[in-house]
């Protein structure tokens, strides 16, 4: 391993205690060489997947894409579940605040925000747990009504998802974007998952630095053939085989 003097990484510890990404907020050492090189070679999505249209930079075209998403929530059911009106749901979305996508690789806009009802939600969605959910701690939730891009794990199948944190970071720190790229959270893809389908078996979302089990990553997978929803379960600290998976990221 080489004992070179340390990334810059090492000196920003404070930013990236803020940043929200698993990984990079809590590690307080530096990176080495080798690994800096495997993170910045990673594959990283900066165009739609071959043959799969992207989002269109026409403002016209965009405003479309913002129309279907909203149409898939009303048509969703959610109105009902959570008894308010579609016009709410309409009003909610016109109002968001749009997060800007930092590469044409996030191809896919979806709404998301807070509920009182958080468990009403993920029951809505058909989210089955197979661990306690107050267990984990994701690093960013949706609060306000916030339309968000994602590439729904395109382009990172079978990435290591440390390795996916941080990419986002060192491209925000090395590139003077004025953001990043985060790791999806579980709420954001309980909504993600009323407007887009997932064509991915697994998909490895954001999580949490918890003091006695360390790392804990999500990972949500469709439930056995004939059941609506999805399987949600963590990967244990020490997790190595990615290959059947995919990251999700978003803006």
């Amino acid at each position: 391993m080489s004992m070179r003097a340390p990334s810059p990484e090492r000196f920003n510890y404070q930013q990236r205690q803020k940043s929200s990404l698993p990984f990079v907020s809590w590690e307080d050492g530096s990176l080495h060489q080798e690994e800096e090189e495997r993170i910045d070679g990673l594959a990283y999505p900066l165009d739609p997947p071959d043959g799969i249209p992207g989002l269109s930079d026409e403002p016209e075209a965009q405003a479309e894409a913002y129309r279907t998403t909203v149409r898939k929530l009303v048509t969703s059911g959610i109105s009902e579940a959570f008894r308010i009106t579609p016009e709410h749901v309409v009003r909610k979305c016109l109002a968001a605040r749009i997060r800007p996508r930092l590469h044409h690789g996030l191809t896919r806009p979806f709404y998301s925000w807070a509920v009182a009802d958080e468990a009403k939600l993920f029951e809505f969605v058909g989210l089955d747990f197979l661990y306690d959910p107050a267990d984990i701690r994701h690093l960013l939730e949706p609060e306000v009504c916030d339309l968000r891009f994602t590439q729904g794990g395109d382009g990172l199948q079978g990435a290591d998802p440390r390795h996916v944190a941080w990419h986002a970071w060192r491209l925000y720190a090395h590139c003077e974007l004025g953001m990043h790229d985060f790791l999806m959270d579980l709420r954001s893809f309980a909504w993600y998952s009323l407007q887009h389908a997932m064509p991915h078996g697994r998909l490895i979302l954001g999580g949490s630095y918890l003091a006695k089990e360390l790392t804990r990553l999500v990972v949500v997978s469709p439930k056995p053939e004939g059941k609506k929803g999805w399987m949600v379960d963590v990967l244990p600290p020490g997790q190595e085989d990615y290959s059947n998976s995919a990251v999700a990221i978003m803006s």
